[in-house]
């Protein structure tokens, strides 16, 4: 396995008010390359789309995989995903995509979430770096 492509996103992980909780709905983001141009975006799914049409969908296989804790009890949490490619394009080949280095994102305080709230929606800020793996020949 190998590291073919690394997106740092920034985006939002949005949440919707059920009357007594935050209900996760999708994340929205969009993720650069380290030379600043748009390599993917991150949509519910969860989907990433690269420029070129190809995408991925994950499956979340472990959260905090080999210990690896979010440095802040406010960050999301850290996800290894299997890749289910659709396409032939930069993300035609991808296995498993981990989800690293998370800032921000987790829900809203429940406290926000009563009766009079109910269907509200928050976009809670988020940063993450998303690394997408293939198989080696």
């Amino acid at each position: 396995m190998q590291v073919f492509l690394v997106g740092h996103a920034k985006g939002v992980q949005i949440y919707k008010c059920d009357g007594t909780s935050w209900i996760f709905v999708a994340p929205e983001a969009t993720l650069t390359g380290d030379n600043g141009q748009v390599v993917a975006t991150h949509s519910a799914g969860p989907i990433w789309k690269a420029p070129d049409g190809s995408t991925v969908t994950g499956k979340p296989i472990a959260k905090d995989p080999a210990g690896t804790l979010p440095a802040d009890a406010k960050d999301i949490q850290q996800l290894l995903l299997q890749g289910t490619p659709a396409g032939t394009g930069v993300l035609g080949a991808t296995t498993y995509i981990q989800r690293l280095n998370t800032k921000g994102g987790t829900q809203p305080p429940t406290a926000e979430c009563k009766a009079q709230t109910a269907g509200k929606v928050k976009e809670v800020p988020y940063k993450a770096d998303y690394f997408f793996w293939k198989a080696t020949a």
